[in-house]
């Protein structure tokens, strides 16, 4: 079962997801916090070191941003518009 939660801004985002749920996708602008500042605090939790990460983004979109997200956080860059079975895939995997 694939279970949503919904956080008001990154700061409650990074505090609370690794520990409900074992996907992690993120708009990558979150007030207070952007994508990239949210998957560090996500990995800075002793729960969130294994959680698997996806980030969903519609800014973020060239090879390098993949790069950086896969190889600093061991995350999954999904850019917009997203192909919703690619989404599936990625969270059943």
């Amino acid at each position: 079962m694939v279970q949503t939660f919904e956080a008001s801004d990154g700061a409650e985002a990074s505090t609370c997801s690794a520990a409900r749920s074992p996907i992690w996708c993120d708009r990558s602008a979150h007030a207070g916090a952007d994508g990239f500042q949210l998957c560090h605090g996500v990995r800075e939790l002793p729960e969130g070191r294994s959680t698997p990460l996806l980030v969903v983004s519609g800014i973020y979109k060239d090879a390098a941003v993949v790069k950086r997200v896969k190889d600093s956080f061991d995350a999954e860059l999904l850019t917009k518009p997203i192909q919703m079975r690619r989404l599936v895939a990625m969270a059943w995997s």
